[in-house]
């Protein structure tokens, strides 16, 4: 797992570990691309274009072939990185964004077209807002996420 403590003045302990505290996990703002690194995980706040290779570099912490993100459709950013969807959905809820307005998804590198995009995650079960299911079913809620996505991977 990259850290990048590196990057923030002045050089904080990095917590490393899984199992370290969120409270331990403090944000910090990279000056680079106007990006946010997440202390211990490489989990990225992205307002605006992303080149392909930065993405890819993120994704091979975990997966290598796709990336985990979460995107709030209300604000219309996205967070992208770590391992499960709630890790980059904290940053997200640390930066302003409020629960109900974040979704989960997967972008996968090598599929084209729909397909580089799923919708599933264990942050979009539910119920109270009409959301049963880890995919998000309201079409037009899916629409939005992929415009939004779009805006910043294509």
């Amino acid at each position: 797992m990259n850290c990048f403590c590196e990057l923030i003045t002045p050089v904080a302990e990095c917590p490393s570990s899984r199992t370290s505290s969120l409270q331990d996990k403090k944000l910090a703002t990279g000056q680079e691309n106007n990006l946010k690194f997440h202390y211990g995980m490489n989990i990225k706040i992205i307002d605006k274009k992303i080149a392909e290779s930065e993405l890819r570099e993120i994704a091979k912490d975990f997966y290598v072939e796709m990336v985990k993100g979460v995107v709030d459709v209300e604000r219309e950013i996205i967070a992208i990185g770590g391992e499960y969807h709630m890790d980059a959905n904290v940053v997200l809820i640390e930066n302003g964004s409020k629960q109900q307005n974040i979704w989960g998804f997967n972008w996968y590198f090598d599929k084209s077209g729909n397909e580089r995009i799923e919708y599933v995650s264990l942050i979009n079960i539910r119920p109270t807002q009409g959301n049963r299911t880890m995919e998000v079913q309201d079409i037009f809620l899916r629409d939005k996420m992929k415009t939004i996505i779009l805006k910043y991977l294509s």
